[in-house]
């Protein structure tokens, strides 16, 4: 596993089954198995053949037993009665906000999840926030040269309206070279925002100045 993978696994709190949701090779599921993080598994992807690379991967741990492998559409075949944590790895922001609102189980209590988004982290947090869950924890890594973040989320059904710097930074503690990697990007797509705005027509003074505000609060949070 990459160290994206890596980290959702440390995150990972124990549970009776957990839902590995767009699998593709089944390393991270398996892996939870394997370390009785998950007493069960269920390997889910959209297409079959990354589902066939899980299967193999499954079967070359001799897991078959443990963990069920299912072709479906995010979590639409799966029972909220049957999972009690959901992986989501290596999908956008947008998307990952997606398929949590479509699927009835998100908002059941006791329900958690673990999602790393490639992008639109504030997409997937701004949904996260307006749609009553809770950030219990948020890290960052560096894979490929690239930095990410990672976060376990519970539902609590209080919905927030935070500052925009939350939508961006989330829970990210910058202790770690990884997460001022991370808060280094996202200083990065504000500036290009920005320059954007700059270049644009019409009257963009405000959207400016907030952009502009939004990238001050960035800095000041990556030097704490």
């Amino acid at each position: 596993m990459d160290q994206r993978l890596t980290l959702v696994k440390e995150m990972a709190r124990p549970c009776r089954c957990g839902a590995d949701i767009g699998t593709d090779h089944g390393y991270l599921i398996c892996a939870l198995v394997e370390e009785n993080i998950a007493q069960t598994g269920i390997a889910a992807d959209i297409n079959p053949m990354p589902l066939d690379k899980a299967r193999r991967e499954v079967a070359r741990r001799g897991l078959e037993g443990r963990v069920r492998l299912v072709l479906t559409d995010g979590l639409a075949d799966i029972s909220p009665q049957e999972v009690d944590q959901v992986f989501i790895a290596g999908m956008g922001g947008d998307l990952i906000a997606q398929i949590l609102d479509r699927w009835p189980g998100s908002r059941r209590p006791g329900m958690t999840f673990c999602l790393q988004p490639m992008s639109k982290g504030e997409h997937l947090r701004a949904f996260l926030f307006r749609e009553g869950f809770s950030l219990e924890e948020e890290r960052c890594c560096i894979a490929a040269g690239r930095p990410y973040s990672a976060m376990r989320v519970i539902y609590t059904g209080e919905k927030r309206s935070p500052p925009p710097v939350e939508e961006y930074l989330g829970r990210i503690s910058f202790s770690t070279p990884e997460a001022r990697a991370y808060g280094e990007k996202v200083l990065t797509q504000l500036e290009k925002r920005l320059a954007g705005l700059s270049q644009g027509r019409g009257d963009r003074e405000e959207e400016l100045r907030e952009t502009e505000k939004l990238m001050e609060e960035v800095k000041r949070r990556i030097k704490q």
